[in-house]
């Protein structure tokens, strides 16, 4: 500061001293979205499949998104050829490896044998894949109209599917949408899941760390970040005093 390379600071953003201005941290800005309840999941779920266009899609991506905390993206990049291989569910984290390159990415894999739940969903996504012209990708869905070029409302660009019944992370996300205003539930958006599966496996015992490693954060208040403050259970205090 003596040498003006920050003399723009009102304050040494060094000091220690307590008689000299200081720099103080801000607390995180509180997440404006609400949480997504399991009840509220449960009624999207239903819905999805009842309307007359079904959306059992977007069903097997709610459900993989729930049990393993992948993000949309990375879901609808699933393939049978490279992500499901030998009985193991496989995914290198595409945000972890956007910030830390393919090689210090966060890879995670879950044996299908040791996972029922997951191992039914993806054998019902093969089906579903199946019927719906053999798609490649996990996440598959017929449309209405044979496109194979979409608006992503985020990047602002067109984007080429490279099957006719894949489904991008744009339509996805609209899919989730419509479902959940037909069910006339507000604000949350299918990112909702990643916080609802860190609240229930923190529900189930699981902790910070463990669950830090599921979601691929490199901070576990991240984590803490994204879980249901009105669900998280409470520790129970086994501390007495004699008098």
């Amino acid at each position: 500061m003596s040498e003006g390379v920050v003399s723009k600071f009102p304050y040494n953003p060094f000091t220690t001293a307590d008689d000299r201005p200081r720099l103080l941290p801000k607390d995180a800005p509180r997440k404006l979205r609400p949480a997504l309840t399991n009840a509220d999941y449960q009624k999207i779920y239903k819905r999805a499949g009842e309307r007359a266009e079904r959306f059992e899609g977007l069903q097997l991506a709610m459900g993989i998104s729930r049990y393993t905390a992948l993000r949309r993206t990375d879901i609808c990049r699933l393939t049978w050829k490279e992500s499901v291989c030998n009985g193991e569910l496989r995914v290198v984290v595409g945000k972890s490896r956007e910030q830390l390159g393919p090689i210090k990415a966060a890879r995670l894999s879950w044996q299908l044998d040791q996972h029922p739940v997951l191992r039914a969903l993806i054998n019902r996504a093969r089906e579903l894949a199946m019927q719906n012209h053999a798609c490649p990708f996990v996440i598959s869905h017929k449309p209405k109209r044979r496109v194979l070029a979409l608006k992503d409302a985020k990047l602002g660009s067109v984007v080429e599917k490279s099957h006719v019944c894949q489904v991008l992370p744009d339509r996805l996300g609209k899919m989730f949408t419509q479902v959940r205003d037909e069910c006339g539930i507000e604000g949350v958006t299918f990112h909702e899941i990643r916080g609802l599966s860190s609240t229930l496996y923190k529900c189930h015992g699981y902790t910070d760390v463990e669950i830090m490693q599921l979601m691929a954060h490199g901070n576990v208040n991240t984590t803490r970040g994204y879980q249901d403050e009105s669900q998280l259970p409470f520790n129970s205090i086994s501390l007495t005093l004699p008098d």
